[in-house]
């Protein structure tokens, strides 16, 4: 009598495993695909016949969204947040997408993101650097003022006690960080 549950109890559990490795494993895909640029059909393939995560995160915890944003690819970024993607999720370093989108320089990727999320516009990672820390170091000037014009803080100190103006070389750019930062707050 006994025999027949257990056995019956294995091969269920057997049944969730091997599933499991199939998501994974179709998941995995996903984020792969994410990583190189052209790949949309494929990508809607994996995600609506195949079931795949767009949350699915690597051991690293960046995301397909995440991959898609510092790449510059646009069409693959709507489509993920069409499909549900969290903007919030973190990486390992705590960082969001829209670090990702600001440290490659993709303006419309960071406005569809600030529109998806405008908390994260001052969301420090665990090296206390914000997307616009992140813009201001890779010289994205157009980014940076525009993170500033979203509500971006230009007083926001990084673990190494920097404000973005102190990151960025181009001195135009820092000129207007330096600038904003020096306005007198509203309340």
């Amino acid at each position: 009598m006994k025999k027949p549950i257990i056995i019956s109890f294995i091969l269920f559990s057997a049944f969730f495993v091997f599933r499991s490795v199939v998501a994974i494993s179709v998941d995995k895909k996903l984020y792969n695909f994410s990583k190189k640029k052209f790949f949309l059909e494929k990508i809607k393939e994996v995600v609506e016949k195949r079931g795949a995560s767009v949350n699915y995160q690597s051991y690293e915890g960046h995301t397909p969204l995440m991959k898609a944003a510092f790449r510059g690819d646009e069409a693959l970024v709507k489509y993920f947040l069409s499909k549900g993607a969290v903007a919030k999720l973190e990486n390992r370093h705590g960082q969001i997408a829209l670090h990702k989108a600001a440290q490659g320089g993709h303006l419309g990727i960071v406005k569809l993101l600030v529109k998806h999320n405008a908390a994260g516009v001052n969301k420090q990672d665990k090296d206390g650097n914000t997307p616009l820390h992140k813009a201001a170091k890779e010289n994205r000037s157009k980014v940076s003022r525009y993170l500033v014009r979203k509500g971006a803080s230009v007083s926001i100190k990084n673990k190494k006690g920097k404000t973005p103006d102190k990151l960025i070389r181009d001195t135009k750019t820092a000129t207007f960080l330096k600038k904003e930062a020096d306005k007198p707050k509203i309340k």
